[in-house]
């Protein structure tokens, strides 16, 4: 193996790492964020919990919403439509 490949590998691992990192920093601070709100909401215990849960999840589900209208936008320059259904925009 060459010290080409060897620098190769050890990018992409890097990235892999940085990316796995960025996901968990994203979704602590998500959920932070959702128990912040709850305490002003006047909500505690379980209920606090399954709000900040609700946050995290619906700040995942709209970065696939804009991942998915971005891929759409970018097809729409070769194609006539969006591949992707309706329904998932």
């Amino acid at each position: 193996m060459s010290g080409f490949d060897d620098r190769e590998r050890a990018e992409e691992a890097k990235f892999a790492m940085d990316s796995a990192t960025e996901f968990r920093v994203m979704g602590r601070r998500n959920k932070l964020l959702g128990l912040w709100a709850a305490d002003l909401m006047n909500l505690s215990g379980a209920e606090a919990e399954a709000y900040a849960k609700t946050v995290v999840l619906s700040a995942a589900i709209s970065t696939l919403r804009a991942l998915s209208a971005a891929i759409c936008v970018s097809v729409s320059k070769w194609r006539s439509s969006c591949p992707l259904p309706a329904s998932r925009l």
